[in-house]
């Protein structure tokens, strides 16, 4: 072979090295563009997600401030009743009366107690308690999820911002500004 052909295929070996050099420039560049896009979209869904989780415990709580308040409403109406009864019967009854508005209230009371150490939803303290745990946990994942959203558009930002991206990223209606943080 001679120094021409040699020289031939020196320049045709650099320019495919050139060639695929820059080929691979741009699919990397755009696929680290792409990549971040995606990225933006996946944390904001991770905060409609714990929005939408935040949604769904408000029926929990609802269930269980009507269900502690129709059996306390019904406690309280009892006792409020063998009140009215006791104090009319102390104005106006005997001892026996007396005696048996007292023997009434006794069982009712050993009901009450009876009841409310079986009754699931008496534990309200306890069970609004875990509840607004899992409410407030939902906000602090929310407040994360926010910023690793603005996080996520910030790493965006620069990359369409700076070289590489800003050359490829206008071919793709990729631009600065285009998501707007939480």
């Amino acid at each position: 072979m001679g120094s021409t052909s040699t020289a031939i295929i020196c320049v045709g070996l650099v320019a495919l090295i050139g060639i695929g050099g820059v080929a691979g420039f741009y699919f990397i560049t755009y696929n680290s563009l792409v990549t971040s896009r995606w990225d933006v979209d996946f944390k904001y869904q991770n905060i409609i997600t714990q929005y939408q989780r935040k949604y769904d415990l408000i029926p929990q709580l609802t269930d269980l401030v009507i269900s502690y308040t129709d059996q306390m409403t019904e406690w309280i109406t009892n006792l409020t009743a063998m009140q009215t009864e006791w104090l009319e019967i102390l104005v106006s009854g005997g001892v026996g009366d007396q005696a048996n508005a007292s023997d009434e209230l006794d069982n009712y009371f050993t009901l009450f107690i009876a009841e409310a150490e079986t009754y699931p939803n008496i534990n309200f303290d306890t069970l609004w308690v875990n509840l607004m745990t899992e409410i407030t946990g939902t906000e602090n994942r929310i407040t994360n999820a926010k910023l690793d959203y603005n996080a996520a558009i910030n790493a965006f930002n620069i990359r369409v911002s700076t070289i590489p991206g800003s050359f490829i990223a206008p071919s793709l209606g990729l631009f600065p500004g285009m998501f707007t943080p939480w």
